[in-house]
């Protein structure tokens, strides 16, 4: 898939752990994202709280990979569901997905969420959405091919 860019980001708000939450996210996507730009800024809550937005920047080469390092991780119902909701999921060629932040930290996995408490990735094609579509049909159709029925 040809990827412009990709974009991981979180909050962590100060009641959370910072060092598991990163180290977390660290580890899950090693080695990879150690060739990410990391950016962390402090800005404050509602309620005078501090949050810091923590931000991996990955390249088109490596952009590339951590979407495929997404896709390989992510339950194949899952993807079948980023697969029929892609259409809302998409801004021109920019795909937004979202994670349970608590399940990628308690549990290590990639479980899709709706609102709050995410960890965001934004992937930047430059490819059609339906080129797209085609590769994530062609991946679940191999694991459903391999699996145990």
């Amino acid at each position: 898939m040809k990827v412009n860019q990709a974009i991981l980001s979180v909050f962590i708000h100060e009641t959370e752990d910072y060092n598991k939450i990163v180290n977390t996210i660290e580890s899950f996507f090693s080695p990879l994202i150690s060739s990410s730009k990391k950016n962390i800024a402090t800005v404050q809550g509602h309620y005078g709280n501090k949050i810091v937005i923590l931000e991996y920047r990955f390249d088109k080469k490596n952009g590339e990979q951590f979407f495929k390092t997404i896709l390989d991780k992510i339950e194949t119902t899952e993807l079948m569901f980023i697969l029929t909701t892609m259409d809302s999921h998409m801004n021109g060629s920019k795909l937004y997905l979202r994670f349970d932040k608590q399940y990628l930290v308690a549990e290590r996995r990639l479980v899709l969420k709706e609102g709050d408490d995410v960890v965001k990735c934004m992937i930047s094609f430059n490819t059609s959405l339906e080129n797209i579509k085609e590769e994530i049909k062609k991946l679940v159709s191999s694991r459903i091919m391999h699996s145990k029925l």
